[in-house]
């Protein structure tokens, strides 16, 4: 019987019944960019991909294509904005990589207009899922701010 539970379990968790994604920002004061690193759960990504361009997509084939790679910038700047003072910025997409289930996603935001003020916004994967969170770590002069975002609070500012 015990067998059988922990059997069980384990198969929950390959399905990964949570719905999280986990953003890292950090300030590079010499080249005065953001430096964003998003992780995201790769099935869940194809599905929102899917759902967008209505066609079937596979990423670990195409990830690094310019198709892919178009997919990707165009899903993340409808869904990742970053403000400074209010003022609209540009993701400049750098690349991507996979990791086992996952897909790292990587861009920059410059120049960097003011640290003092930042508004962020994140909605992916929010199309697909109510439970959806996605965590936001800031890291800037060896200060972290983290957020927990959702469908109910989508966006946060931060002040440093």
């Amino acid at each position: 019987m015990k067998l059988f539970v922990f059997t069980f379990c384990l198969s929950l968790l390959a399905w990964h019944p949570f719905h999280v994604s986990v953003c890292d920002i950090y300030f590079d004061s010499r080249k005065n960019e953001l430096q964003v690193a998003q992780r995201i759960f790769l099935d869940d990504f194809e599905n929102a991909l899917r759902k967008s361009s209505g066609r079937d997509i596979d990423l670990v084939k195409i990830y690094d294509s310019d198709r892919g790679q178009k997919l990707i910038t165009d899903y993340l700047a409808r869904n990742f904005r970053v403000k400074f003072k209010g003022e609209k910025t540009i993701l400049k997409y750098v690349g991507a990589e996979i990791e086992e289930d996952v897909i790292w996603c990587y861009f920059t935001i410059s120049p960097v207009r003011s640290m003092r003020q930042i508004e962020m916004k994140n909605t992916i994967l929010f199309e697909l899922f109510d439970d959806q969170s996605n965590l936001v770590h800031f890291n800037f002069n060896d200060k972290t701010k983290s957020f927990n975002l959702n469908k109910n609070e989508p966006d946060c500012k931060v002040d440093f």
